[in-house]
């Protein structure tokens, strides 16, 4: 099992990180909406997703980490992030889109 899995982090690695990126922060958005989803934990099915979707998360975001700068790869994941949760609140859970969160 321990060689499948390193096996699997040295394929990973050889992806372009900039594409790991975007494709980390889909999972993080992804968590994030299912967290919603979860109504705080009382929903038990989105919870798979948190999980899911965070875990992966972490395991790219430790690989990309390896090859682009933090300030960067931090900088555009958490700007990339907060514009996909924001969105998604506004497309899927119908919250207002106000001045603030336009802005923001």
């Amino acid at each position: 099992m321990a060689q499948y899995i390193t096996g699997f982090i040295q394929f990973i690695e050889s992806f372009n990180p900039w594409l790991m990126l975007v494709i980390a922060i889909l999972f993080s958005t992804v968590g994030t909406i299912c967290l919603k989803l979860s109504d705080g934990f009382e929903k038990k099915k989105p919870i798979i997703g948190v999980i899911i979707g965070y875990s992966i998360f972490f395991v790219l975001i430790n690989i990309i980490f390896k090859r682009l700068d933090v300030s960067i790869g931090y900088a555009v994941w958490s700007g990339l992030s907060t514009l996909m949760v924001s969105l998604s609140g506004v497309l899927i859970f119908r919250e207002p889109l106000t001045g603030k969160k336009a802005l923001g």
